[in-house]
C-alpha cells in the first residue's frame, strides 16, 4: 500500500477522535516526530557542532546529561501522549488517562536521562593540558642527563592519567631510570624541568 493511500484513512481516524483523544495523540505525535529527528541527527553525528548548533538549537537546558534535556523532555511527552490516549480510549476517564500518561512519561524521561548519563561516562577528552603536570611526581623512564645537557623521559601522574613527558634537569648528576622526580616547570609543549625527590 502506497504511503499516500494511508492519508485518507489517517484523516478519517483523526476525525473520529474526540477533542481529548486528539490532544493526547497530538502530544504523542509531535513528541514522536521530534524524537525521530533527534535520532537521525545523532546517527549522522549532527546533534553537536552540526545542524543543531547552526540552527541555534539548545539540546540541553541544564548542560549535558541533564534530566531536563530536550531528549528527556521529548521522551516524557512521547510516553505521556500515547499512554494517555490508549488509557483514555479504553477507559474514557480523563483523570486516569492523565495520571497514567504522567507515570509512563516520567519513566520514559528517567530512562533517557539514565542512558544519557551512561553514555556521557563513556566519553573522554583526548586533549592533554600539560600545564596540569606542574607539581606532579613520577619516576624517570629514560635517563635524564644533568645540567640540561639533553632530555630524557619521565612518567608522571596527573588528573588521573599517566603520561610520559620529555624532561631536563638542573641537577649536577644524571637522573637514572627509576629515580623519583617532581615536575617544576613547563619549558615547551611536552618538555619539563624536573628535580629529584
Amino acid at each position: 500500500m502506497a504511503p499516500l493511500a494511508l492519508i485518507p484513512q489517517l484523516t478519517e481516524w483523526w476525525q473520529g477522535l474526540d477533542t481529548i483523544g486528539q490532544v493526547f495523540v497530538g502530544i504523542g505525535g509531535i513528541a514522536g516526530f521530534v524524537t525521530v529527528i533527534l535520532l537521525v541527527l545523532t546517527v549522522f553525528g549532527l546533534d553537536h557542532g552540526g545542524i543543531a548548533d547552526s540552527l541555534d538549537v539548545d539540546t540541553e537546558i541544564h548542560g549535558d546529561g541533564s534530566l531536563f534535556s530536550l531528549r528527556s523532555v521529548t521522551a516524557f511527552f512521547l510516553g505521556f501522549g500515547w499512554t494517555g490516549y490508549l488509557v483514555y480510549k479504553h477507559s474514557g476517564n480523563i483523570l486516569f488517562a492523565c495520571l497514567a500518561g504522567f507515570v509512563v512519561g516520567t519513566i520514559f524521561m528517567l530512562i533517557v536521562f539514565w542512558i544519557g548519563k551512561s553514555l556521557m561516562k563513556l566519553q573522554s577528552d583526548g586533549t592533554i593540558d600539560y600545564n596540569q603536570a606542574i607539581g606532579s611526581t613520577g619516576t624517570v623512564y629514560v635517563t635524564i642527563p644533568g645540567n640540561r645537557q639533553s632530555s630524557g623521559q619521565a612518567q608522571v601522574s596527573f588528573k588521573q592519567r599517566h603520561e610520559v613527558i620529555n624532561a631536563v634537569t638542573d641537577a649536577q648528576e644524571s637522573l637514572s631510570a627509576g629515580t623519583n622526580i617532581r615536575v617544576k616547570e613547563r619549558l615547551a609543549n611536552n618538555l619539563f624541568l624536573v628535580e629529584p625527590l
